[in-house]
């Protein structure tokens, strides 16, 4: 702990004789050293947002192909599967659910009771249980591709 202190010491001694041309040239150097770590910083951010982009891309176009297979096994149109708010009218058909169910998904927190509520009856219609619904909620975009290439048949739901 001593040669600690002193080594501190004898630092602080050395920056205490350096001249005024000596201070600026230690000035720019931390100022240059600080500036290069941002621009490092920065460059490691905009690669990390590439990178989340290009993941969000592919987890969005194994959806779009897992849901248009899944609408192919159901007998509706596939392309239906690429059109906004069509898709999800097609889903509900799909599971026997009313179109109006599309309404309570633009009401927060009923949107997300009622996602849950069409993952069940998705997983019910191909026959699958309540783990295949988690499986649907928490990892859509590994249980999706499951349920459109798997061997899975389309039950159509019984009108109550």
């Amino acid at each position: 702990m001593d040669q600690d202190t002193q080594s501190i010491q004898g630092l602080v001694n050395q920056l205490q004789n350096l001249d005024a041309n000596q201070m600026s040239q230690l000035g720019d150097l931390s100022e240059r050293t600080a500036t290069s770590m941002y621009a490092s910083l920065f460059g490691w951010g905009i690669f990390a947002a590439l990178v989340n982009m290009w993941i969000s891309w592919v987890i969005a176009i194994i959806s779009i192909i897992s849901l248009w297979f899944i609408f192919v096994k159901a007998n509706k149109p596939g392309w239906a599967a690429i059109i906004p708010f069509y898709n999800i009218w097609v889903m509900l058909e799909m599971i026997g659910k009313p179109w109006w169910w599309l309404l309570l998904l633009f009401i927060p927190l009923v949107n997300i009771v009622v996602a849950i509520l069409m993952c069940r009856e998705l997983a019910r219609v191909f026959g699958q249980g309540v783990a295949f619904t988690v499986g649907l909620v928490l990892l859509s975009f590994v249980f999706m591709p499951i349920l459109a290439f798997g061997q899975y048949k389309y039950e159509k739901p019984q009108v109550k």
